[in-house]
């Protein structure tokens, strides 16, 4: 507010300065009484005693009552005017401030949510660096060979017997074992149709033998 009063009392004062000799008044010493009219933004500002006192005062114009409602007119205008404008300029200057308070704002929440991208990125490259490092020491190194024994043997070995990787030997001895097993079922089994067999044959001897008994002692009746 005080901007547009600084503003519009400049406008105002190139008018008086202008105006006022044309009336028959100095600038110097009459111009002040006007502009004070608009200091304090006064509604109900006296404009009544000030047009008697510049009339009163005029070497050329005291006798006319209708060029000073003109020039009360003209400078009320004026003011109006000039308010007008200032305030839109005023408007334009804060909505320059908010926009560019908001596009500060916008680059600082794109920098921050970059910030936590690249962080949640490097959290991610952490993490799969730890997970291949565990799994590193876990799986078999390609770079140790065996022979089919079993035994280590250097990677510039020049021997022609063929040479198996950890994996491959690993694989071998898994093989193995399960034929083992395949194996040691298969007897168990074998042995169990066995022992049924001869159960069975035995029940078998010993009911005959009853029955014989049996006949032989019918015959001795």
């Amino acid at each position: 507010k005080n901007n547009i009063m600084s503003d519009n009392n400049d406008g105002l004062n190139a008018f008086l300065r202008e105006r006022l000799p044309k009336l028959g008044l100095d600038y110097d010493t009459y111009g002040s009484y006007v502009v004070g009219l608009f200091d304090d933004d006064d509604d109900d500002a006296d404009w009544d005693g000030i047009l008697e006192l510049l009339q009163a005062s005029s070497d050329t114009h005291s006798d006319n009552d209708v060029v000073w409602k003109e020039f009360q007119n003209d400078v009320v205008q004026l003011q109006e005017k000039s308010t007008l404008l200032l305030k839109e300029k005023e408007e334009k200057l804060r909505n320059e401030r908010i926009k560019e308070e908001k596009e500060r704002l916008q680059e600082e929440i794109a920098f921050i949510k970059e910030q936590k991208e690249q962080t949640s990125s490097e959290e991610k490259k952490e993490l799969d660096a730890s997970k291949q490092a565990l799994m590193a020491r876990f799986e078999y190194d390609e770079s140790e060979l065996y022979d089919n024994d079993g035994n280590h043997v250097s990677s510039t070995s020049t021997t022609d017997e063929k040479v198996v990787t950890n994996k491959e030997h690993a694989l071998q001895a898994n093989q193995e074992k399960a034929k083992e097993l395949r194996a040691n079922s298969n007897y168990s089994k074998k042995d169990e149709q066995a022992k049924t067999a001869k159960a069975k044959q035995s029940k078998a001897l010993q009911k005959e033998e009853r029955r014989n008994r049996s006949h032989k002692g019918e015959r001795k009746r």
